[in-house]
């Protein structure tokens, strides 16, 4: 039986660094995470938010809007890229399937690739308190893709 999951096991279990925080078009103050969401769907609705970012700090416009790109295209703009390696059923997740879903060894339940179909693929929490101290399991010297970081990440278990 697999085990239950709640946390970092979705296609919106992210981890991202390194990254350089676009401009926004809209900054306001509201009391909770869907105020934030219904403003960006009004601005939306005239082509001025595509995505936002909430945050309970104490900060006066705790809402930013952005429009100028998507949050994947913001997420790939990052230096350090990471993500959830299989969900609560066992299947992996994935960018791209390809290079996974042949090697039942790696993935016998299969892989869920991670695009605009997967329900809440849009949704990414991030700048959350990192678990074991944000210290690597494991860092490798060798220059690997994405595709083989996560292969050697799954295969560790």
């Amino acid at each position: 039986a697999t085990q239950a999951c709640s946390q970092d096991c979705s296609c919106s279990d992210v981890i991202i660094d390194r990254c350089f925080p676009p401009s926004t078009s809209e900054d306001v103050h509201v009391e909770s995470m869907q105020q934030c969401k219904d403003n960006c769907d009004l601005f939306g609705s005239f082509g001025e938010c595509s995505y936002f970012t909430y945050t309970t700090n104490s900060i006066d416009e705790n809402c930013k809007m952005f429009s100028r790109e998507t949050v994947s295209d913001w997420i790939a703009d990052c230096d350090t890229q990471g993500q959830a390696l299989k969900n609560e059923d066992g299947k992996c997740l994935a960018k791209d399937c390809s290079s996974l879903s042949t090697n039942t060894n790696d993935c016998p339940r299969g892989c869920l690739t991670c695009d605009s179909s997967v329900p809440c693929s849009g949704f990414a929490e991030f700048d959350c308190s990192p678990i074991d101290e944000g210290l690597p399991i494991i860092t490798l010297d060798e220059s690997l893709s994405y595709q083989e970081c996560q292969l050697r990440c799954i295969n560790q278990g």
